[in-house]
């Protein structure tokens, strides 16, 4: 039965990363942008392109999926875990495309991290206090920190990231946005270093930082409870 549950989120993941990867698509989900900033840039991906990503991205949601289920039998979790691998997928797949990561997402993940805590209370939920213990301590710990980095650094951290992983500390707990952050600038720093030897960034250039949040949020789920 995992196998089969795994599919929904699969095809979520697949759907988040079409709708924002494709720009007429995404040009006419004007929800997305509601009190946002305006995107810096914008690629052009061909239908190809956007298609295989897709494709790419449901199929890794599945065996994310299938390989979290098999390891973790509370219905909560799973949730948390669905709604955050297709949120976090939607965010970086925009800003991979626009520099910019849509409200909507982080307050999609924040309103139901919030709302599987409290059904963790309201159903006796084993380990309900510890999880609300750690997700309201991931929230608020890694939003504080990286306010203070972003000032630090002159805002070498965007703001939606910070967004981003305050929700995904709500969703997930400390584990979950520990980890992310970890590997997420472990690659974001290692193709940061290949770009800068193939000369194809400077060291005043920028790259978006939400496909290596997507990425770190993958390890951390296949990695979960090994």
């Amino acid at each position: 039965m995992d196998y089969f549950f795994a599919l929904p989120v699969a095809v979520c993941e697949a759907a988040a990363a079409y709708g924002t990867l494709e720009k007429r698509r995404a040009d006419q989900m004007k929800l997305l942008h509601i009190g946002g900033m305006s995107a810096e840039d914008s690629r052009e991906l061909s239908r190809c392109q956007v298609v295989l990503a897709a494709l790419l991205l449901g199929l890794a949601g599945y065996v994310l999926s299938v390989r979290f289920f098999l390891a973790v039998d509370d219905v909560i979790s799973r949730v948390k875990m669905a709604l955050a691998l297709v949120c976090v997928t939607g965010a970086a797949c925009n800003d991979f495309r626009e520099k910019r990561i849509p409200n909507i997402f982080p307050l999609l993940m924040a309103v139901g991290g919030l709302g599987c805590l409290g059904a963790g209370f309201l159903t006796a939920q084993k380990g309900a206090v510890s999880y609300a213990f750690s997700s309201l301590t991931a929230a608020a710990l890694v939003t504080g920190a990286l306010t203070v980095a972003a000032f630090l650094t002159k805002n070498g951290i965007g703001v939606g990231d910070i967004k981003l992983l305050g929700a995904l500390g709500l969703a997930g707990g400390v584990y979950a946005v520990g980890a992310t952050l970890f590997f997420g600038m472990v690659f974001c720093s290692l193709t940061g270093v290949f770009l800068l030897a193939a000369k194809k960034k400077t060291a005043k250039d920028t790259i978006p930082f939400g496909p290596f949040i997507l990425l770190g949020y993958m390890v951390s789920v296949f990695f979960y409870k090994i």
